[in-house]
Parts: structure tokens; sequence; C-alpha cells
């Protein structure tokens, strides 16, 4: 324990996070680290964050690290944060890394960054999803408009869209799979198929399922 700073033993001990207060939530498991994260947001930003764990240990100081800088956040600071500003943050010294010798867990952090900001937006669609769904007997032409107006005037329209100036097209629809591309909102220039990453390309796939009412069908990102 004398190798750890004693920020990040004091945050380990903190309650002010603890708990599960919030409309969703997402599980982290990295580096031998696992939590669980509750949050509420409304238009992109985090209303109240907090999180529980399944045992008592030192690294719990980095979820309340987190919590703490990301309280109130909005998409743009979501995207920002890093492993590196958390470390830090739990240093006392600038020239003493957080843990010692441990190596920080950063892995976790990459990894609560992707899923927070994939479930932030997957939260907020699917407050009113329900608007856009078709019957699963609908025909394919009924459901390819679905979709697309679904991506024109849900998706599109999103905060985390808009920031990026990004746009998302419906290219193909087929019995097992519907097709997507990516495209630049201001030069409609085409944008790489890992434009979004695969835990955001998750929550987009699980969406357009409950719209066209088919858990087997696959996006796939041209």
């Amino acid at each position: 324990m004398e190798s750890f700073s004693s920020r990040i033993i004091k945050f380990s001990k903190a309650h002010d996070f603890v708990g599960n207060k919030g409309e969703s939530h997402f599980s982290v498991e990295a580096d031998q680290f696992k939590a669980t994260f509750y949050f509420t947001a409304n238009r992109g930003q985090l209303k109240e964050i907090s999180y529980t764990v399944e045992s008592e240990r030192i690294e719990n100081g980095i979820l309340f690290a987190l919590c703490t800088l990301l309280k109130n956040a909005d998409t743009k600071r979501m995207k920002s944060i890093t492993a590196r500003e958390v470390e830090s943050f739990l240093r006392d010294q600038n020239h003493i890394p957080a843990m010692g010798e441990s190596p920080f867990p950063g892995a976790f952090v990459d990894s609560f960054r992707e899923l927070l900001i994939s479930s932030v937006f997957e939260s907020e669609i699917r407050k009113d999803v329900d608007f856009w769904e078709v019957s699963e007997e609908s025909s394919y032409v009924d459901k390819i408009k679905a979709i697309s107006d679904f991506f024109t005037l849900k998706i599109n329209m999103n905060e985390y869209f808009l920031e990026e100036s990004m746009e998302i097209e419906l290219i193909q629809l087929e019995d097992d799979a519907f097709f997507v591309e990516f495209r630049s909102s201001i030069n409609h220039v085409k944008l790489a198929p890992n434009t979004l990453s695969k835990v955001f390309l998750d929550s987009l796939e699980g969406l357009v399922r409950s719209v066209i009412k088919s858990e087997n069908i696959n996006l796939v990102a041209e």
C-alpha cells in the first residue's frame, strides 16, 4: 500500500459515487478490474453517475477519479478522458506515479470511455425508439423506410453525430444483415468503416434490431 499515492487510497474509501443511482448502466472489465457504472444523461450530458464494485480495493480510487472528472460532462468531455489524465489526477506529486511500480489499468479506462459514450448515446435514443418501430411482419420496403427514417431523423440528429459532423446511411437490407456507410455531414465524403468503435456499432445494431423487431440481423459497416 505504501507505493500507492495518498490520494488514491483516500478516494478508494470515499462513498460519494458509490451506489446504483441512474437510469441506465454498463459494466467494465479489464486489467483484472471490474465495476458497474450507473448514469442518467440528458441531451448528451451526464446528470448523475455512480458505481458498484464486488470488493474493496485500493484501485477503486480510480472509479472515484473517473466520476469526479466526468461529473456533469458533455459528450466532448467524455471523449477526451484518458488514462494519463486519470493517473495524473491521482498523484500526490507530479513526478511520482499514483500506483508506484504497479501498472496503471489504462485498458480499463479506455474501455470505460468507449462504453460510457456508447451507453449514453443508446440510452438517449431508446427513450423513444418505439416511435420508429414497425411490426415484424412489415414488408421489406416498409423496413427499409423505417431504418432510413430512423437514421435520418433520429440518429443523425443526435448530439454525438452532430458534434462529429457525421451521418449514417442505410445502403442495403438483407434477411440477416443491414449494410451502412458513414459520411461527413459537411462535404458528404465517405468515412472509414471503423469510424465508430465496435461497442458503438453494437449499440447501433441493437437499436435497429428494436426498430424492425429482429434479433438476428447484424450490422455491417462498409
